[in-house]
């Protein structure tokens, strides 16, 4: 067993040596990107592609290494309920590093649920359009990207749909529903 997994070590860091030496080889070029969040400082995370196939990722903030040539990066930001990606197209040059500058609006939503004059629980569904961007739970408030969005809530088999929730930049939204009395 131990001669086994040896062998498999070995294989590892002989590939390993092999991928070093050909990045060596046909050059290597750095690409990374910084992020903010309402104008301040933000974590994100970032893929690189290349002809749409993911070649390498990281952090905002580090570079990472890729082979010279164009490159797409995709900038996400972290903790964000909707997050939006930010995509850029990038020359990937020896010796210049490339980074790029993600800028992201968000607000915050909170959904207050009741039922019969106490705290309820609901599935809340975020829509945009027809399609649906997250899924959360009420009493979590929760950073969405700025912008309109249609908030569906369930509650003990019980739906409710509230059109044209406008998510701001920097501010809280607060919605409370009440599923006393409704249907059952």
């Amino acid at each position: 067993m131990f001669e086994k997994f040896l062998t498999h070590l070995f294989v590892a860091a002989f590939c390993s040596a092999i991928a070093t030496s050909w990045a060596h080889a046909e050059g290597s070029a750095k690409v990374g990107c910084e992020a903010d969040e309402n104008g301040g400082r933000a974590a994100a995370s970032f893929r690189v592609l290349r002809e749409g196939t993911q070649i390498a990722s990281g952090i905002c903030g580090k570079y990472v290494d890729v082979p010279p040539g164009p490159v797409t990066l995709l900038v996400t930001l972290d903790g964000v309920l909707s997050a939006s990606v930010r995509q850029f197209e990038v020359e990937a040059r020896e010796g210049t590093p490339a980074r790029v500058q993600a800028h992201f609006e968000t607000g915050e939503l909170l959904v207050e649920v009741t039922r019969d004059g106490r705290r309820g629980s609901a599935l809340v569904h975020l829509s945009s359009g027809n399609t649906e961007v997250a899924r959360t739970s009420a009493g979590v408030a929760s950073r969405i990207s700025v912008g309109t969005y249609a908030v569906e809530l369930e509650s003990r088999g019980e739906r409710r749909r509230i059109d044209g929730v406008t998510i701001a930049r920097g501010a809280r939204q607060v919605l409370k529903v009440d599923f006393t009395g409704t249907p059952k």
